[in-house]
This record gives structure tokens, C-alpha cells and sequence, in this order.
């Protein structure tokens, strides 16, 4: 959990999910027994019509998610890691529904304790049936007997963020992710194209998540990041790692609108107030992932710098949109390949696969950039 100090009022420990303190009552074990107790004898749903089971289970569904402004989490982690965020990006659940086996799994009592601390006298909690909840609302062969409606993170739409010139959103006091953005190394993105199977799109974001990535786009013809198997196959890294949606058409013109060819803080308004031209006076380079003939080999290349990384669809690759960045962008864009062994050559890479290769490079340079400089 991290540091702690004994305190008049109880233990004081550092919370590194919030980067703030909280206080712990030394008689949390007793608070847990006793929400425990009252969980377990509270009135369960045993009805699959039931109008909460009908909202969650509609959330598997991409437009009554936008409609509703929520994201749908299951299981013991996402849902630990994402009340620890509940001051942040996401608030706190809408609905909570739970099994009397998830409270006696191994995951049961810390996810009680979480709930405690995150305030759960104003969180709506409901217990179910568990074979109501493997029938009706799990998506999964079974389900752990956790899932809950979240808000869906406030920072989805490069067209609709607006952030004053410190790098914040604007009212808000918030930054645009949850991770340190006040370091002053050089902005990463990934930018996903045509990424159509949520599996892949998710393990993108995790990727993403471990190697340093700073945001990551989707434009129009990728996968919904906030369905369900994404969530799973992200490991909730979408709540910690700013995910941005937006379309070619918005994007080409963002960029167009660029006179001076610095398109550094158009394609990532988190660098904004955080990074002047004297810390990084370079344009923002593109590297698509390509086997075309004019690509080079994907270690040939500086990731040190600015640095926007294109993954296409395994199947058809990138979009005429994206190649179109090599006249408007000449001088800053690249297409990289990944060599094969000679003599097994490969049509193409998965895409999570090829992306965890490109991104596992530019995190060795730019790990390796930041011990020179100390």
C-alpha cells in the first residue's frame, strides 16, 4: 500500500492510485465484517426482468453506452481498480451489483475494504442471483459475480477536450490522465486504424499503458475501446491511459490546420503548457507500421523524439487516410516494418503483437535517452 504513519485519528497511508493520502480506521476490519453481514442478508434479485438488470445488460451494447454515458466493468480487479480512480476519471459506480460468492471469493474482502473507503454509503449496491447473473448480464463462460456501471472516463474525444495553458482541462483542475504528465521527455502516441477486434484493441491499450504511452487515438473503423471484451482484454488500463475517439475527416483537417508543420499539440493536447519549444522544438514525427517497400526497419528509427505511431488492421493494413499523411507531413513521416527471419516471412503480424514490438523499442530508447541525461 505504500507508506504509512500512525496518526491520532488512525494509520495514514500513501494511496498511489489517487496520489493523495487517506485515512485508515484501525477498526476497518470491523467496518468490513459489518457491510459484510449486511450484504449477505440484503434482499437478492432473482429476476432476470429486473429494471437494473435490464441497464447492465443493455450496456453491453454500444449505443445505449453513449446514450448513457457509461462503461460496463466486470470482475473483482477492474472493479478494485477502478473505485480506487473514483475521485478521478471515472467517479464513483452508478450501480454495483454483487453475488454472495463474490464476497467469498479470495477478492471478496478487498474489494469491501475498497468500497469502504471509496464511501459506500453513496454507492447503490444490489446482490443478485448468481445463476440470475451468469445468465443475464455476463458476457463470459462465468462470471466472477461483480459488475458495475461506471461513468465513462471524461477524456474520449479529441474534438470535444478543451484544455486551458496548463495542460488541464479547462474548469476541470484535472489533467487529462492519471498518469505524470509533468515529466520533460517527449510525447508517445498511438494511433489505431481500422483495429477491428476488440482483443486486440484492448491488449493495444495495455500495451500501451506498460510501455510508456502517453494517449491513444481511435479513428473511425477501429473497435469500440469501452466494450466489454476491450475492458477485459485492456485489464482496465483504459480508465488509467487516456483513450481518444475521433474520425479521419477531424483529424486531417486538425493537422492541416497546422501553418507552421509543428503538429506536436494538435495530435496530443496533453503535451499543452507541459512541453515548450525549448524542451522539444522538434515537429511530431509519424511512424506507420507498413511492409511496404519504402518502410524501414522499425529499431532503424528515433522514438526519442515526438513520436505518433500508426497500427493498422491485420487484415488490410492502414487506411488511404493515413498514407495520405506522407503529403501532408512529408518530411516527418515514416512506414517501418518488422523483419522477419529469412526464409519465414509472414503476410502480416497481429496487431497487438506487432504494436507491443514497436512500442517495446521506443521504450528501451527513451529509458535508455533518460539515464544519459541524468
Amino acid at each position: 500500500m505504500g507508506f504509512r504513519a500512525a496518526t491520532s485519528s488512525g494509520i495514514r497511508a500513501y494511496d498511489p492510485y489517487s496520489n493523495s493520502t487517506v485515512n485508515m480506521d484501525l477498526d476497518l476490519e470491523s467496518k468490513v465484517e459489518d457491510l459484510l453481514e449486511q450484504m449477505q442478508t440484503k434482499q437478492r434479485i432473482i429476476s432476470g426482468s429486473n429494471g437494473k438488470l435490464k441497464l447492465i445488460k443493455s450496456l453491453q451494447m454500444k449505443k445505449k453506452r453513449e446514450r448513457e454515458n457509461l462503461v460496463l466493468l466486470e470482475g473483482h480487479r477492474q472493479v478494485i481498480d477502478a473505485l480506487k480512480l473514483s475521485r478521478g476519471t471515472v467517479g464513483k459506480p452508478k450501480l454495483l451489483l454483487l453475488t454472495t460468492q463474490a464476497l467469498d471469493a479470495p477478492l471478496g474482502t478487498l474489494l469491501l475494504k475498497t468500497l469502504i473507503k471509496s464511501g459506500e454509503g453513496d454507492i447503490e449496491i444490489d446482490m443478485v442471483d448468481e445463476s440470475v447473473m451468469n445468465k443475464v448480464l455476463s458476457d463470459v463462460d462465468s462470471s466472477q459475480g461483480v459488475v458495475a456501471a461506471f461513468n465513462k472516463p471524461q477524456f474520449t474525444s479529441l474534438a470535444s477536450v478543451a484544455f486551458d495553458n496548463s495542460g488541464r482541462v479547462a474548469g476541470s483542475g484535472l489533467p487529462l490522465s492519471t498518469m505524470d504528465l509533468k515529466s520533460k521527455r517527449a510525447p508517445l502516441v498511438v494511433l489505431l486504424d481500422r483495429v477491428s477486434d476488440p482483443g486486440n484493441l484492448g491488449t493495444i491499450i495495455r500495451t500501451s499503458y506498460g510501455f510508456g504511452v502517453d494517449s491513444v487515438i481511435t479513428v473511425d473503423g477501429t473497435c469500440d475501446a469501452w466494450s466489454p471484451k476491450s475492458i477485459r482484454s485492456a485489464m482496465g488500463m483504459g480508465l488509467q491511459l487516456p483513450v481518444l475517439e475521433t474520425n479521419w475527416e477531424f483529424l486531417l483537417d486538425f493537422l492541416k490546420s497546422d501553418d507552421s508543420g509543428e503538429i506536436l499539440q494538435n495530435i496530443l493536447p496533453a503535451s499543452r503548457g507541459l512541453f515548450d519549444k525549448s524542451d522539444h522544438p522538434e515537429p511530431l514525427q509519424i511512424f506507420i507500421a507498413d511492409s511496404d517497400e519504402d518502410a524501414v526497419p522499425y529499431y532503424s528509427v528515433d522514438y526519442t523524439k515526438p513520436s505518433l505511431v500508426i497500427i493498422g488492421s491485420e487484415a488490410f493494413g492502414v487506411s488511404e487516410e493515413a498514407n495520405s499523411l506522407f503529403n501532408l507531413a512529408p518530411n516527418v513521416t515514416k512506414k517501418v516494418y518488422i523483419p522477419m527471419v529469412e526464409g519465414r516471412e509472414l503476410e502480416s503480424l497481429n496487431a497487438a503483437v506487432a504494436a507491443s514490438i514497436i512500442l517495446s523499442e521506443a521504450s528501451r530508447q527513451r529509458e535508455f535517452s533518460k539515464k544519459l541525461c541524468v
